[in-house]
């Protein structure tokens, strides 16, 4: 009687690498992990028997790697499992796919260039296209900026617009995003000013959910000659899901028509 035992092995899959592109927070993603290695040996001959009969059959395969994780930058694949045969060799199995790239930021620029040259009345307001180049063409929303009194701002005031530049000797301007959401949630506001100002703290940028204050940065110590410096709110805090307004205040500083961004999470 001819009796012979087949063998079949497969190797375990490796696991998914993992994710990390919590916005604002980016994280190399992690590698997936590599396949299982997969042994398979069939039976031998048997010793007694009218005929010699055959080696058992081998079958099945190596492990596949796990796929990587999303990420900054993205996970590796996991390497394929070997596998190993006798008497017949078996397959390997695949290598694991890289993660993907984390999804850019949406930038939008605050166009201040359509206010006309001149001195701007303290208490009005403007309404100004938000577009997602610095080429103005096709707005893609718009905010209501509004230039405080000297009672909203608690002394004298002054704005004027100059070519390119907004200057505020000494005010705020109030940024409302509502005209935005929810298509465009703010999760982060990025301004870049002139600031004339010798003092720590001088200019200062805050950020507002529902009329509360959500978060506050300012500007750095100066020597007075108009140095650029870049104030940016964070994320909102945990339970706050972006920013519907935000105020730039302080002074003496100036900022270009484009200096002012909002970012989409």
């Amino acid at each position: 009687m001819l009796r012979r035992g087949p063998a079949d092995a497969v190797g375990g899959n490796g696991g998914r690498g993992a994710d990390c592109c919590q916005k604002f927070n980016e994280q190399p993603g992690g590698d997936g992990g590599k396949g299982g290695v997969a042994t398979a040996t069939g039976g031998q001959i048997g010793a007694l028997g009218q005929n010699p009969g055959n080696r058992g059959a081998t079958t099945g395969n190596g492990g596949n790697g796990g796929n990587g994780g999303d990420g900054e930058p993205p996970g590796a694949g996991g390497l394929k499992g070997i596998g190993v045969g006798d008497p017949t060799d078996i397959p390997d199995g695949n290598n694991g796919n890289p993660g993907f790239e984390c999804s850019d930021y949406v930038l939008w620029f605050i166009y201040f260039s359509s206010i006309l040259d001149g001195l701007i009345t303290p208490g009005s307001d403007r309404v100004l296209a938000v577009y997602s180049t610095t080429i103005p063409v096709n707005p893609t929303g718009t905010v209501v900026t509004h230039f405080m009194s000297s009672t909203e701002f608690g002394g004298p005031v002054q704005y004027q617009k100059s070519g390119n530049e907004m200057q505020i000797p000494q005010g705020g301007i109030e940024v409302r995003l509502q005209t935005l959401l929810p298509g465009f949630p703010v999760a982060k506001v990025q301004t870049q000013i002139l600031n004339f100002c010798l003092l720590a703290q001088c200019v200062q940028l805050v950020g507002y959910y529902q009329g509360v204050e959500r978060a506050r940065v300012g500007s750095a110590e100066t020597d007075n000659s108009g140095q650029e410096q870049t104030l940016e709110l964070p994320p909102p805090p945990t339970g706050v899901p972006y920013y519907d307004k935000f105020v730039l205040i302080g002074g003496p500083f100036h900022f270009n028509h484009w200096w002012i961004v909002i970012i989409d999470p």
